[in-house]
């Protein structure tokens, strides 16, 4: 990076403006060193004319960060395909990356507030109200099933071309709703088979669902308890528990299902199944329903065609329209009988008959018993808030039957369902706490030394009881690994959302920060160290001397969105939580796959990438809201720079960068 040379008696102001001009958003800390070390101004008067500047309007500090705030016009004035004021927000597009900038005073922030909390009341009994109407409409006039596998389909049938890793939008909790819905009730009360006016249930979910959205911002708004980074977290933990749905390909759950379990299968069977029958059932389930929509159009299109062809020949013998009517009538007699199970569910598109799952050798129906939900089970659920058991099992059962609406489930909690199924006592028999850690320690630290083909060790210790779980050395590059299998809580049902997702995020993230920053520091303090493996015997000495860097990589199970994407956010949160001025890569094991995967054999552009992340997790002068959208626009312009052309302004988001790999991944499933 290039130096800003800043004369030291000019005005401390314009230096201010003048560093941020030129750098971009800065963390605050970062700020006011760069400035003391260039002009010799101690750094409590610095601290005091940034503050300054920000109550002016012409810095804006948020989550630890300093951006400069340019006057609308100056926003307008850039080089965007498309400029747009909208309310409060000037928004400027160039591609997938959207500049946006607010330009509300004081004044009106705190009438925002205000009228949150004037209107939280309203917007939350109108949410309750919506639910009770649609529960009560599905009990007077349809079938519960109808209801589900039509709110489904509007919902969550998608082109395979378009699929991404938290594909549906949010949509995908329209159906959960209503199933959540109609499992509260026993079956018998439901007397009700109207079909022809089931788009109303369809329309009023759809309602509910904007009414919800708009409750849980003005929520966030309306809690003048919790602080501006407070209430960020919170809106983005309760708007991703909602709307987001996986962090992963299917392709990738199935294979860390598989090596995981596999390790287990023993104590599986005696639950009546293994893990390749867990994914055989799963994937013939979803072909099931794939052929319900697709096969009897196909089918139904190709007696049409043969009839056709039919009509055609027949007209060239001159034969009348009536009699070539009952000729293909004779002719197609046995095929037309085949084909009436295919108009049956032709009939069925869209409603319970496409997702009713057929009992067959690829199917192992003591694992739909354990997967299925009753009727009359979920009468505790009153909200989308409350605790449901549909997230671990997702079918429906009912009169011998088994209906799955909710597909993705079976893949994307695949970890969950099956421990979920695991006593204490079959998790100890196999072991399976150490088991999990092992796998997913081997796990990252392959799919890393997978791009970077350097020297890996594992399991390593060292002085005062200190243990790390890999590092790779590269040259004078050195890489400190630690990860996390654990898997994040849910919040359904908690009264302190912000307590709960702190205590996980410190177990899942900060903790292994904290494991190698104490790597990190050992390895600063002496000119040489040494590391050990499991029998004490040295396997590792690095010189301090011969290190150019160190790199500190934190994989967790999951992915924590935002939390692992903006640093300083966490910082300005919970400032326990990541503390030193040395950023980790925090990566999901299903990203690590993907990074690994996509840069296998680009070591070089991996190891940019993986400085410009750590760059730009510093000076958040680039958002994302997923890692993948980070490779993409990193895959596509070389680098994570903001376009060259735009000037600094408050927020920077790019979006939608991860749509080649979506692409890549869906063409790999076939």
């Amino acid at each position: 990076m290039g130096a800003i040379f800043i004369r030291r008696k000019s005005k401390l102001g314009p230096q201010i403006l003048r560093y941020l001009d030129e750098k971009g958003n800065t963390n605050f800390d970062i700020l006011v060193n760069e400035l003391n070390k260039a002009t010799g101004v101690p750094t409590e008067k610095i601290e005091f004319r940034i503050k300054k500047l920000a109550s002016k309007g012409e810095l804006l500090i948020i989550e630890g960060v300093v951006s400069r705030i340019i006057p609308s016009k100056s926003i307008m004035d850039q080089r965007f395909d498309e400029p747009y004021k909208f309310g409060p927000l000037t928004l400027g597009r160039r591609d997938n990356v959207i500049t946006i900038e607010s330009n509300l005073g004081k004044k009106n922030v705190a009438e925002i507030h205000r009228n949150a909390r004037k209107n939280l009341p309203i917007l939350k009994k109108d949410v309750d109200q919506k639910l009770k109407e649609i529960e009560a409409l599905i009990l007077k006039d349809f079938d519960p099933l109808d209801v589900v596998a039509y709110v489904t389909s509007k919902n969550l049938l998608v082109d395979p071309e378009t699929y991404t890793e938290s594909s549906f939008e949010g949509r995908q909790l329209c159906p959960e709703i209503v199933q959540n819905i109609v499992l509260k009730n026993d079956f018998k009360k439901y007397t009700g088979t109207n079909r022809d006016g089931i788009k109303k249930i369809y329309e009023q979910t759809n309602n509910l669902f904007l009414k919800l959205n708009s409750y849980l911002l003005v929520e966030a708004l309306a809690r003048d308890d919790l602080t501006l980074s407070e209430g960020e977290v919170y809106f983005d933990v309760i708007n991703n528990f909602l709307l987001i749905r996986g962090d992963a390909y299917p392709q990738h759950y199935k294979e860390v299902a598989l090596e995981l379990f596999s390790k287990a299968n023993d104590v599986l069977k005696s639950k009546g199944y293994t893990i390749e029958e867990y994914w055989s059932t799963v994937e013939e389930i979803d072909r099931q329903i794939r052929y319900n929509f697709n096969e009897p159009v196909k089918m139904l299109h190709l007696e049409h065609e043969k009839y056709r062809e039919f009509f055609k020949k027949e007209v060239q013998k001159g034969t009348k329209p009536e009699e070539i009517v009952r000729r293909y009538r004779q002719h197609a007699a046995s095929r037309i009988e085949r084909l009436q199970p295919v108009l049956k569910k032709l009939s069925e598109i869209a409603l319970k008959g496409s997702y009713e799952i057929e009992i067959n050798d690829e199917i192992n129906q003591k694992l739909l018993d354990s997967l299925s939900m009753r009727f009359g089970e979920n009468r505790h659920w009153t909200n989308p808030l409350d605790k449901s058991d549909i997230a671990i099992r997702p079918i429906v059962g009912v009169n011998n039957k088994y209906y799955c609406f909710l597909t993705p489930h079976l893949k994307r909690n695949v970890i969950p369902i099956i421990e979920s199924q695991l006593s204490q006592n079959d998790k100890d028999r196999v072991g399976y706490s150490d088991l999990k850690g092992n796998y997913f320690e081997a796990k990252a630290i392959q799919l890393l030394n997978k791009v970077l083909r350097g020297k890996a060790y594992s399991n390593l210790s060292y002085p005062k009881g200190n243990e790390i779980d890999g590092i790779i050395v590269l040259g004078n590059l050195v890489f400190l690994i630690e990860v996390k299998g654990k898997k994040r809580r849910v919040i359904a049902g908690v009264s302190d959302v912000l307590k709960l997702t702190k205590e996980d995020f410190k177990a899942h993230v900060a903790e292994a920060y904290d494991q190698t920053k104490r790597a990190f520091e050992y390895i600063q303090s002496k000119d040489e160290v040494e590391f050990k493996d499991k029998k004490g015997i040295v396997a590792l000495t690095l010189r301090k001397a011969a290190i150019s860097k160190l790199y500190q990589i934190n994989v967790c199970l999951e992915n924590f969105s935002k939390l692992a994407l903006d640093i300083n956010l966490v910082k300005s949160w919970a400032p326990d939580l990541i503390k030193g001025e040395e950023y980790p890569w925090i990566v999901s094991i299903y990203d690590l796959i993907i990074v690994s995967d996509l840069l296998e054999k680009e070591r070089d552009a991996f190891i940019t990438y993986l400085n410009e992340r750590l760059m730009v997790a510093k000076s958040s002068s680039l958002v994302a809201i997923d890692e993948i959208d980070y490779l993409g626009y990193f895959l596509e312009n070389g680098n994570l720079d903001r376009l060259k052309d735009l000037k600094p302004a408050t927020f920077t988001l790019i979006h939608g960068f991860s749509e080649g790999i979506d692409r890549w991944y869906s063409y790999l499933r076939g």
